[in-house]
């Protein structure tokens, strides 16, 4: 049980680490951002589209493809807040039991 954890664990973060170089890796080639080595600061061009792309690719919590979890792994999903209404719980809650089709305020506190 705890090396199928692990498992599942390692391949959340290590997709996410790709995101992560892969997103500063874009916004340095593009000159989105950049040092100044005079003051020591980094320097965005546009701050608010860096932040929206990376809400949207980083955040959210999903496997890259060539980090998949091993089928022998007990791992499942059940939950899934990148999801909405009961597609979010992997269809194993009725649509009657969702305020509004989801729970109300749990996408301000996840998001």
């Amino acid at each position: 049980m705890m090396t199928d954890l692990f498992e599942v664990i390692f391949a959340y973060t290590r997709s996410r680490m790709k995101r992560i170089n892969k997103f500063l890796e874009l916004t340095v080639n593009n000159g989105d951002a950049y040092m100044d080595y005079s003051t020591g600061k980094v320097i965005y061009k546009d701050y608010k589209k860096l932040e929206q792309e990376f809400r949207k690719n980083i955040i959210p919590n999903r496997l890259e493809p060539e980090y998949k979890i091993g089928q022998n792994n007990g791992f499942k999903l059940i939950m899934d807040f990148n999801l909405k209404g009961v597609d979010r719980y992997m269809n194993l809650v009725e649509e009657e039991c969702l305020v509004n089709g989801n729970y109300e305020g749990i996408d301000d506190e996840w998001n």
